[in-house]
């Protein structure tokens, strides 16, 4: 992955769901990308610092920080996507249909298995 526009796996997945959603917070990656914060954080200070990804303080609630892509980090994002779709179709043609459909079953019974309270 790191010779697609030098990110990890990790922040590229982190712009690509800025990208996508224009403006997030790190709480909104977390839950959507299923990763820990301390993950999220250290890459978005990485990222911040390569001046990909702005944060903004939000004006009601300084506790609120919203995190959107620089001019440069949508140019990253828009000029990378289309060779990481191509990435995800090659990496998906290696299943057949039930190979794929068994992969989604697991990973959304593990899911809520992670969503229970009583897992600790």
């Amino acid at each position: 992955m790191k010779d697609c526009a030098g990110l990890t796996l990790t922040q590229w997945r982190l712009i690509a769901l800025i990208g996508a959603t224009d403006r997030s917070t790190a709480a909104q990656l977390s839950r959507y990308a299923a990763m820990d914060k301390g993950l999220i954080s250290r890459n978005l200070k990485a990222l911040g610092e390569e001046n990909l990804v702005r944060i903004i303080r939000d004006t009601e609630d300084n506790r609120l920080q919203h995190l959107e892509l620089t001019a440069e980090g949508r140019a990253l994002f828009d000029s990378t996507l289309p060779r990481m779709q191509a990435r995800q179709n090659a990496l998906r043609d290696r299943l057949d249909e039930e190979e794929v459909r068994a992969f989604l079953a697991t990973l959304d019974k593990l899911e809520q298995a992670a969503e229970d309270p009583g897992l600790g």
